[in-house]
Formats: structure tokens, C-alpha cells, sequence
């Protein structure tokens, strides 16, 4: 068992790190009675993230947390399309990602009972048509690569708890705990409980905490349908690395 390096004051030594504005391009108000507006602090990109509702809070979250997302923005920007009359309207995505394979995903929070009663897979038909914008280098590209609509029934309570908890851990910023936690399982099993990882590195609780938060690197997996626990049987992708 290696040496505890349980430091009560790491909290005090640790340097907390300027968190960036958001980057959205409007800051919505409650629009109804049982709306909720705010912001998520993402400590991975270190820059708060704006919503307007309970569900883009949820799923804000989720995509603060998954791996595959390389960048998120929020409340973007609007784009113009016409309708089938042939009337010029816009709309505003709630967020717009790109994946760490480069594809951007343009996605639409709302409730399943709003989406079919708005026609919002029609809509974001007709967008994906039409939407186009400059990239960096002047040339005319896709608003995105792909639409989606996400509902309540894609946000499950279990992934929305366990997204919250590596958002939470990953608030911590604890850098020095999470090195240590990676240089451990470099040389652990394949698979392992997270609460060993405690005892692993001589972290305790804080060393959990660090495994939790590394999920968003991908370095930590959590099973599907798993909570997050102290009992919870992950993945480790540095194994044999």
C-alpha cells in the first residue's frame, strides 16, 4: 500500500483557475411560470455555460462531462432559413458542439411533448438545407453536420447524476491530485472499483474524487446504467499504456 499523501490543506494550496465568461450570444429570461435560467460552471473548458431551462441544465451537464465533446456553445447565434411559404425567419440553437472528431452537432433541448406539438423535426429539416456560415478561412460551410432534438427521455436520472458528479469533482481543479491518480492507474488493472483508488494513491476520498472528475478525459469509463459509487466497477483506458 503506498505511503498516504493525504493533505488536509490541499484545498487551500491548490490554484483555482479564472473561470471565462460565457459565449453565448443572448441571455435568455424565465419565459413561463416553472422555467429556470442560470449558468454551469464547466471547469474542463473553465468558462461558464448559460441556460434557460431545467432540462439544458441537465444537459448541459451531460455534455460537460462526456469525452467526446471537444467545445461547447451555447445560445448560439441565430440562423436565417425561409419556411415553406417562403417567409425569412430564424431560429436560435440552445447549443452547438464540436466533437473531438471535428463534426459539429447542433442540438435542440426540449420536451418531447413540445417538440411533436412545434413540428421541430421538420423544422430542423428545413434548417439543415439551409444553414451555412463562413469558417476561418472564408469558405461556405454547414451551420453543422448534424441536428439533433434531445428530450427528457434521452437525459435518463442515472447519466444526468453521474454527469453532475464529474462536473462537481471536476470543480475541485485539483491537478495535482488527478497527475497522481493517472500515474497510478498506468499500472492497474484493467478494470477497478473507484473507491480502491483511495487506497491506491494514499489520496483517500480526494483521490476518488480525482478518478471521478478524470471521466471527462476519457481515462475513467463508467458502465452504462452504473451510478457513480464508491462500489461502481469502471474502466481503466490506461491500462498497459
Amino acid at each position: 500500500m503506498p505511503k498516504s499523501v493525504v493533505d488536509p490543506l490541499w484545498h487551500q494550496r491548490r490554484a483555482v483557475p479564472l473561470i471565462r465568461p460565457s459565449v453565448a450570444s443572448r441571455f435568455p429570461a424565465p419565459r413561463k411560470r416553472g422555467s429556470r435560467t442560470g449558468f454551469v460552471v464547466d471547469p474542463f473548458r473553465r468558462r461558464s455555460i448559460v441556460f434557460e431551462s431545467g432540462l439544458e441544465n441537465q444537459g448541459i451537464n451531460v455534455l460537460v462531462a462526456a469525452p467526446q465533446v471537444a467545445e461547447i456553445e451555447e445560445q448560439v447565434r441565430p440562423v436565417r432559413f425561409l419556411d415553406r411559404a417562403g417567409i425569412d425567419r430564424s431560429h436560435c440553437f440552445d447549443v452547438r458542439v464540436r466533437l473531438i472528431c471535428g463534426r459539429r452537432v447542433a442540438i435542440a433541448f426540449k420536451y418531447e411533448e413540445d417538440a411533436h406539438r412545434d413540428g421541430l423535426a421538420e423544422l430542423l429539416q428545413t434548417i439543415a438545407q439551409q444553414a451555412f456560415e463562413e469558417d476561418a478561412n472564408g469558405n461556405r460551410v454547414p451551420f453543422a453536420d448534424e441536428y439533433r432534438i434531445v428530450t427528457e427521455r434521452h437525459l435518463d436520472g442515472i447519466r444526468v447524476r453521474n454527469a453532475e458528479m464529474v462536473v462537481e469533482c471536476g470543480s475541485d481543479f485539483d491537478e495535482e491530485g488527478q497527475a497522481i491518480v493517472r500515474d497510478r492507474l498506468a499500472g492497474a488493472p484493467r478494470s477497478f472499483a473507484l473507491g480502491e483508488v483511495g487506497r491506491m494513491t494514499g489520496l483517500g476520498s480526494r483521490g476518488f474524487r480525482a478518478a471521478v472528475a478524470l471521466v471527462q478525459a476519457g481515462i475513467v469509463e463508467v458502465p452504462l446504467n452504473h451510478l457513480i459509487g464508491s462500489a461502481t466497477m469502471v474502466m481503466n483506458r490506461l491500462f498497459n499504456s
